[in-house]
Protein backbone atom coordinates (compact mmCIF):
# COMPACT_ATOMS: atom_id res chain seq x y z
CA UNK A 1 0.00 0.00 0.00
CA UNK A 2 0.85 3.44 -0.29
CA UNK A 3 0.83 3.86 3.85
CA UNK A 4 3.37 1.58 3.98
CA UNK A 5 5.78 2.50 0.85
CA UNK A 6 5.86 5.75 2.57
CA UNK A 7 6.52 4.17 5.98
CA UNK A 8 9.64 2.58 4.48
CA UNK A 9 10.88 6.01 2.71
CA UNK A 10 10.48 7.74 6.02
CA UNK A 11 8.11 10.23 4.34
CA UNK A 12 5.59 11.82 7.43
CA UNK A 13 2.61 11.13 6.43
CA UNK A 14 -1.25 11.05 8.29
CA UNK A 15 -2.71 7.10 7.79
CA UNK A 16 -6.35 6.61 9.11
CA UNK A 17 -7.77 3.26 8.46
CA UNK A 18 -11.10 3.01 7.99
CA UNK A 19 -11.23 -0.96 7.48
CA UNK A 20 -13.34 -2.48 4.76
CA UNK A 21 -16.07 -0.58 2.69
CA UNK A 22 -15.64 2.13 0.41
CA UNK A 23 -15.11 5.69 -0.22
CA UNK A 24 -18.57 7.55 1.10
CA UNK A 25 -19.20 11.18 0.72
CA UNK A 26 -19.79 11.33 4.46
CA UNK A 27 -16.01 10.11 4.67
CA UNK A 28 -14.95 12.62 2.43
CA UNK A 29 -16.59 15.83 3.81
CA UNK A 30 -15.59 14.88 6.99
CA UNK A 31 -12.04 14.61 5.62
CA UNK A 32 -11.61 17.75 4.03
CA UNK A 33 -12.78 19.78 6.93
CA UNK A 34 -10.35 17.95 8.63
CA UNK A 35 -7.57 18.32 6.38
CA UNK A 36 -7.84 21.36 4.53
CA UNK A 37 -6.54 23.77 6.77
CA UNK A 38 -3.45 21.78 6.99
CA UNK A 39 -3.59 21.54 3.14
CA UNK A 40 -4.11 25.42 2.14
CA UNK A 41 -1.29 26.12 4.90
CA UNK A 42 0.77 24.13 3.49
CA UNK A 43 0.07 25.80 0.27
CA UNK A 44 0.11 29.06 0.98
CA UNK A 45 3.92 28.79 3.02
CA UNK A 46 6.52 30.18 1.75
CA UNK A 47 9.10 28.07 0.43
CA UNK A 48 12.80 29.04 0.73
CA UNK A 49 14.85 29.72 -2.45
CA UNK A 50 16.52 27.47 -3.56
CA UNK A 51 20.27 27.94 -4.23
CA UNK A 52 19.53 26.61 -8.36
CA UNK A 53 16.38 26.06 -10.30
CA UNK A 54 15.11 26.78 -13.73
CA UNK A 55 12.01 28.13 -15.03
CA UNK A 56 10.48 28.25 -18.24
CA UNK A 57 7.10 29.73 -19.17
CA UNK A 58 5.76 31.41 -21.83
CA UNK A 59 4.52 34.32 -19.69
CA UNK A 60 5.53 37.97 -19.90
CA UNK A 61 6.19 38.72 -16.37
CA UNK A 62 6.69 36.35 -14.04
CA UNK A 63 8.03 35.50 -9.87
CA UNK A 64 9.53 32.63 -8.96
CA UNK A 65 11.44 31.87 -5.66
CA UNK A 66 11.41 35.62 -4.93
CA UNK A 67 12.87 36.42 -8.62
CA UNK A 68 10.85 38.36 -10.32
CA UNK A 69 11.09 38.81 -14.44
CA UNK A 70 9.69 41.13 -16.79
CA UNK A 71 10.42 40.46 -20.55
CA UNK A 72 9.88 43.38 -23.03
CA UNK A 73 9.42 41.54 -26.04
CA UNK A 74 6.77 41.41 -29.42
CA UNK A 75 5.95 38.04 -30.25
CA UNK A 76 4.23 35.24 -27.99
CA UNK A 77 7.52 32.88 -26.96
CA UNK A 78 9.07 30.92 -23.97
CA UNK A 79 11.36 32.52 -21.93
CA UNK A 80 13.60 31.00 -19.64
CA UNK A 81 15.42 31.76 -16.05
CA UNK A 82 18.03 29.81 -14.51
CA UNK A 83 19.48 30.39 -11.28
CA UNK A 84 22.61 28.73 -10.40
CA UNK A 85 23.09 30.27 -7.43
CA UNK A 86 22.75 33.91 -5.56
CA UNK A 87 25.17 35.36 -7.67
CA UNK A 88 24.68 33.94 -11.39
CA UNK A 89 21.76 33.26 -13.62
CA UNK A 90 21.18 32.78 -17.20
CA UNK A 91 18.07 34.28 -18.81
CA UNK A 92 17.32 33.04 -22.25
CA UNK A 93 14.31 34.94 -24.87
CA UNK A 94 14.54 37.96 -26.88
CA UNK A 95 14.36 41.86 -26.73
CA UNK A 96 15.54 42.99 -22.75
CA UNK A 97 15.03 40.54 -19.62
CA UNK A 98 13.99 43.28 -16.65
CA UNK A 99 15.44 40.89 -13.63
CA UNK A 100 15.07 41.80 -9.79
CA UNK A 101 17.29 38.95 -7.66
CA UNK A 102 16.06 37.20 -4.57
CA UNK A 103 16.70 39.42 -1.75
CA UNK A 104 20.25 36.91 -1.38
CA UNK A 105 22.73 39.56 -1.42
CA UNK A 106 24.31 41.83 0.40
CA UNK A 107 21.95 45.35 1.44
CA UNK A 108 23.84 48.28 0.14
CA UNK A 109 26.55 46.23 -1.35
CA UNK A 110 27.60 47.33 -5.17
CA UNK A 111 28.07 44.47 -7.55
CA UNK A 112 29.76 44.45 -10.79
CA UNK A 113 27.17 42.80 -13.28
CA UNK A 114 28.51 40.70 -15.74
CA UNK A 115 27.20 39.54 -19.21
CA UNK A 116 28.59 36.97 -20.87
CA UNK A 117 32.09 37.41 -19.41
CA UNK A 118 32.04 41.12 -20.12
CA UNK A 119 31.56 43.93 -17.16
CA UNK A 120 28.51 45.80 -18.27
CA UNK A 121 27.21 48.09 -15.24
CA UNK A 122 28.13 48.26 -11.57
CA UNK A 123 24.82 48.17 -9.14
CA UNK A 124 24.39 48.73 -5.73
CA UNK A 125 21.62 45.99 -4.19
CA UNK A 126 18.87 47.39 -2.46
CA UNK A 127 17.79 47.55 1.19
CA UNK A 128 16.82 43.89 1.11
CA UNK A 129 19.74 42.74 -0.79
CA UNK A 130 18.00 42.87 -4.48
CA UNK A 131 19.08 44.28 -7.70
CA UNK A 132 17.01 45.59 -10.59
CA UNK A 133 19.05 44.83 -14.06
CA UNK A 134 17.65 45.15 -17.43
CA UNK A 135 19.50 42.47 -19.72
CA UNK A 136 19.66 42.92 -23.23
CA UNK A 137 18.56 39.59 -25.41
CA UNK A 138 18.51 41.27 -28.81
CA UNK A 139 15.97 42.36 -31.15
CA UNK A 140 13.04 41.25 -30.17
CA UNK A 141 11.28 38.81 -32.55
CA UNK A 142 8.10 39.63 -34.26
CA UNK A 143 6.85 36.59 -34.92
CA UNK A 144 5.39 33.80 -32.43
CA UNK A 145 7.75 31.20 -31.16
CA UNK A 146 6.86 27.68 -32.89
CA UNK A 147 4.65 28.58 -36.21
CA UNK A 148 5.53 27.76 -39.28
CA UNK A 149 6.78 31.58 -40.53
CA UNK A 150 9.34 31.22 -37.43
CA UNK A 151 10.50 28.13 -38.28
CA UNK A 152 11.12 29.34 -41.89
CA UNK A 153 13.17 31.95 -40.52
CA UNK A 154 15.06 29.55 -38.58
CA UNK A 155 15.17 32.24 -35.04
CA UNK A 156 16.72 31.20 -31.85
CA UNK A 157 15.79 32.36 -28.45
CA UNK A 158 19.96 34.50 -26.61
CA UNK A 159 20.97 33.05 -23.73
CA UNK A 160 22.75 35.39 -21.40
CA UNK A 161 24.62 34.31 -18.22
CA UNK A 162 25.15 36.66 -15.72
CA UNK A 163 26.96 37.21 -12.87
CA UNK A 164 27.38 39.56 -10.09
CA UNK A 165 30.47 40.41 -8.03
CA UNK A 166 30.66 42.23 -4.66
CA UNK A 167 32.82 45.25 -5.54
CA UNK A 168 35.62 45.27 -2.78
CA UNK A 169 36.89 48.20 -1.45
CA UNK A 170 40.31 48.99 -1.33
CA UNK A 171 42.40 51.70 0.51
Amino acid sequence: SVHERMTELGVDHHWEDYGPGGHTWEMWERDLHQTLPQQLAHANANPPTPEAFSHTTIDRSYDIFDYRVSMDRVALEFSRLQVHGPTSFAVEGSGTAYVTTAPVLEPGTPYDVTVDGNVVTRRRSDSSGRLNLAIDLGAPHLLQQHTAAADLVGRGLRRAEVSLQPVSHLL
